[in-house]
């Protein structure tokens, strides 16, 4: 629908008798769809910067919906002298990528023979940095109203919004979609020294838990909202998605998994089939000293006793491993109680 919306907007700027500089589209873009073009009227000696929100209007009416701002001539200049002499990949991108996608079109004569389209996903490839001062030079010249979609759309496509990503769900597919998507190379690279370091990896309904061994314990947790939409999080202090995280996602492409402990707190007052139906168990990663490992409802590891105040174990194990190690250690820590 927005092709044939930008066709109509084509056709009228052919009988304004313009010269295009350049065309950029917002496609599903932080959930929004723009249409951007920077034109130069040769009557009049002006350049011209218009816009459209691609969501507002019908192909009936978008001609409506066109917002004009006059940029000064030395700042479309600046922009030629940018983007002039660039060619361009035109490889399109996958017909799975049907949002965050960037396409932007140069209209002045390259140096080598080729394309002036560049589509991409999200991030802005590395060898086109040079357009982050184009996207950053438009924006400041468009309404107020758009500073805060330009502000975060900067920031992604220059890779430098991590905190946001991190904070936020995004599109990807746990079982299909190629981690380089989300994850940048140089974490990749660290991430892969870590798949030997998953202690735990299981997924719970719509949740996959994952303890990875690192300078600290840390644990992944990934939440499928829907099955193309998934939110990411790390115990770890990073605020981007980390080698752990990383790590987590290629064992899970991989097929692996490692199952927890699992135990549950004895309550007298519930019945225990009611408390197993209603997954009323706790995640549990094994012992120390005497104290349970156990994840708690922030996606930490706390320490919890083994034995009460009363000197029993208030703990029944619902899953440990093939050699009952936890049922073991258990044991270890009543003996020594009896003992004493």
């Amino acid at each position: 629908m927005n092709d044939e919306k930008r066709e109509v907007i084509n056709k009228y700027f052919k009988k304004q008798k313009v010269i295009n500089i350049l065309e950029i589209e917002f496609i599903k873009y932080l959930n929004t769809n723009l249409y951007i073009r920077l034109d130069y009227y040769k009557k009049d000696y002006i350049y011209r910067l218009t816009w459209i929100n691609l969501d507002m209007c019908t192909e009936n009416n978008l001609l409506n919906f066109l917002n004009v701002e006059i940029v000064p001539s030395e700042v479309c200049e600046y922009i030629i002298k940018l983007v002039q002499g660039k060619a361009f990949n035109s490889k399109k991108l996958p017909k799975k990528y049907d949002d965050d996608i960037v396409r932007i079109k140069i209209n002045t004569k390259t140096l080598i023979l080729g394309s002036n389209q560049l589509e991409f996903y999200r991030y802005l490839p590395i060898e086109y940095n040079f357009l982050v001062d184009v996207f950053a030079i438009l924006s400041k010249n468009l309404p107020s109203k758009l500073d805060e979609f330009f502000i975060r759309t900067l920031a992604i496509i220059s890779g430098q919004n991590d905190r946001y990503d991190y904070m936020s769900p995004i599109r990807f597919n746990i079982k299909k979609d190629d981690i380089s998507k989300i994850i940048k190379p140089h974490i990749i690279e660290k991430g892969k020294d870590y798949l030997n370091h998953i202690k735990f990896l299981e997924k719970i309904d719509n949740f996959y838990y994952a303890v990875i061994e690192g300078v600290n314990p840390y644990i992944v947790i990934i939440k499928e909202i829907e099955k193309n939409k998934v939110l990411l999080h790390c115990s770890c202090p990073c605020e981007f998605y980390c080698k752990h995280i990383y790590a987590a996602l290629k064992a899970i492409q991989n097929g692996e998994e490692k199952k927890f402990y699992k135990v549950i707190y004895n309550n007298k007052d519930v019945d225990l089939l009611d408390r197993l139906t209603n997954n009323d168990f706790i995640l549990c990663v094994g012992a120390y000293e005497d104290r349970l490992r156990l994840i708690n409802v922030h996606g930490e590891i706390g320490l919890l006793p083994i034995l009460d105040d009363k000197g029993n174990c208030p703990w029944t194990i619902l899953e440990d491993d093939e050699e009952k190690n936890l049922e073991k250690y258990i044991e270890e820590i009543i003996r020594k109680r009896d003992y004493e």
